[in-house]
């Protein structure tokens, strides 16, 4: 699905009412989650919240759209960076610190393949 039609079925520029009952705009969202394969250009410009956050799948390949005018921040899951950054089970366990603070991470985290004795500090 084209990212910017995804964006306006979902978050329709002229507002809409959510689950309360309540008129929603684009400027006071705090995220949008891409759980759905997207492309081309995603344009965030009208959403201005200073807390606004990107979450997106890991199951969404990312390479196929690009996102523009992000005020806020986008999350990455966890667990899809430790598997690009760790691609094999020997870099795995030849692994003795694990530093994920600061690095705009969500979700849930398996550190089984690094549970060896080479592990010595986790920071997350």
């Amino acid at each position: 699905m084209q990212a910017q039609t995804w964006l306006d079925q979902n978050y329709p520029q002229g507002g809409w009412i959510n689950y309360c009952g309540e008129k929603e705009q684009r400027r006071w969202v705090g995220e949008i989650y891409i759980n759905e394969q997207l492309e081309g250009e995603l344009d965030l410009a009208d959403f201005a919240n200073r807390r606004f956050e990107v979450l997106i799948s890991h199951y969404v390949d990312e390479t196929k759209f690009e996102i523009k005018n992000l005020t806020g921040i986008k999350l990455t899951n966890v667990q899809e960076y430790i598997d690009q950054e760790y691609p094999t089970e020997e870099s795995r366990t030849k692994e003795t610190k694990l530093y994920l603070l600061n690095k705009n991470l969500e979700g849930d985290l398996n550190i089984v393949d690094f549970t060896n004795l080479n592990l010595k500090e986790l920071n997350c």
